[in-house]
């Protein structure tokens, strides 16, 4: 994808370009203009890249709220765009991920039901930063505890779910 292709996409996926009445893409001729003045429309653009253009004009990329993203393109290995997609992120969820899906492998390979119960430790539940609000004491499901993990993006329930399964694989 050349520069000139990629103004216009993001042209065309940039919110405030989008007619809140309407939900189209507003015409704005100044934001599709080159360094040199010309419209971007036709020059030097594949036709498929412009028949794209086309369909996003009227049927826009749903809005993203995150605070950076990017689409990569592997047949070509190149990011085609994003939003500040250079800047270093912190990588907690998909850490979060990983634990979700070495835990959701652990349940299978162990043949644990989402409905084992397991108790919250003192230690989970005074873990700091994002949490599940976990109690200690309190039982709770492999499933709970997933959703508590996944959804506000839980430390205290990912300590609980690692000493859960810590636990059981030293045993092994």
């Amino acid at each position: 994808m050349n520069d000139k292709t990629l103004k216009l996409f993001r042209h065309f996926i940039d919110p405030n370009n989008i007619d809140k009445k309407d939900g189209n893409v507003k015409k704005n001729p100044t934001a599709l203009m080159g360094a040199d003045g010309q419209l971007l429309l036709g020059e030097g653009i594949p036709a498929s890249e412009i028949k794209l253009a086309k369909i996003l004009m009227y049927k826009p990329a749903p809005h993203c709220s995150a605070q950076s993203w990017s689409i990569y393109d592997q047949k070509t290995n190149q990011l085609l765009f994003g939003k500040a997609e250079r800047e270093r992120r912190e990588c907690a969820s998909l850490t979060k991920i990983m634990t979700a899906f070495v835990v959701i492998r652990l349940m299978e390979r162990m043949k644990l039901e989402e409905t084992t119960l397991i108790k919250v430790s003192s230690d989970s539940s005074s873990v700091i930063g994002t949490s599940a609000e976990l109690v200690e004491n309190d039982t709770l499901t492999l499933k709970q505890l997933l959703y508590g993990l996944m959804l506000p993006s839980g430390n205290d329930a990912a300590h609980c779910l690692a000493e859960y399964f810590g636990g059981r694989l030293k045993t092994q």
